[in-house]
C-alpha cells in the first residue's frame, strides 16, 4: 500500500502542478487579453480624436466654401456696380463734351455779338466824328486814368481763358 500512496502523492503533485501550470498560463493569458483590451481602449480614443479633427476640418472646409461662394457673389456684384459706373462715366463725359462744346458756341456767340457792337459803335463815331480817327480804337483795351490799357481783368476771372 505504500506503493498505492506513493503513486498517489506523485498524482496529486502532478495535478497541483498542472493546476499550477493552467493558472500560470491563464495569468499569462489574462495579461495577453488585458493588454490587448488596453490597446483597444487607446486606438478608440485615438479613433475619436481622429474622427472629431476630421469632423472639425470638414467643418472648416464647408465654411470656406460656403464664405468663398459668398464673396465670388460680392465680386460678381461689385463688377457688374463697377461696369454700369464706368457705363455712367462715359455718359457724363459724353454729355460733358456737350456742354463745353456748348459754352465754346455760346463764348464765340458772345464775342461775335460784343465785337458786331464794338464795330456799330465805331462806325457811328466815325459818322457823328469824322475828324476822329478811329483806328486807335481797340476793343481788348479800357479806360484807366484817362488812357486805353490792355483789359487783363476778364482773362483774369474767366476760367475758360488760356493761361497767360
Amino acid at each position: 500500500m505504500e506503493a498505492l500512496g506513493k503513486f498517489v502523492q506523485i498524482v496529486a503533485s502532478r495535478l497541483m502542478c498542472v493546476g499550477r501550470t493552467t493558472e500560470l498560463i491563464g495569468a499569462e493569458q489574462q495579461e495577453a487579453v488585458n493588454k490587448v483590451a488596453d490597446q483597444e481602449k487607446s486606438y478608440n480614443m485615438r479613433i475619436a480624436e481622429l474622427e472629431k479633427a476630421a469632423k472639425e476640418k470638414d467643418d472648416a472646409v464647408i465654411s470656406v466654401v460656403a464664405r468663398s461662394k459668398d464673396l465670388e457673389e460680392e465680386v460678381s456684384r461689385l463688377r457688374d456696380q463697377i461696369r454700369l459706373l464706368q457705363a455712367e462715366v462715359k455718359e457724363h463725359d459724353v454729355a460733358k463734351g456737350q456742354l463745353t462744346s456748348h459754352v465754346h458756341e455760346l463764348e464765340e456767340n458772345g464775342m461775335e455779338m460784343f465785337s458786331y457792337g464794338f464795330d456799330r459803335a465805331v462806325s457811328q463815331i466815325a459818322v457823328l466824328s469824322p475828324k476822329f480817327d478811329s483806328a486807335q480804337l481797340d476793343m481788348t483795351k479800357i479806360v484807366v486814368g484817362g488812357k486805353l490799357v490792355v483789359d487783363g481783368t476778364v482773362e483774369e476771372h474767366d476760367e475758360n481763358a488760356p493761361p497767360s
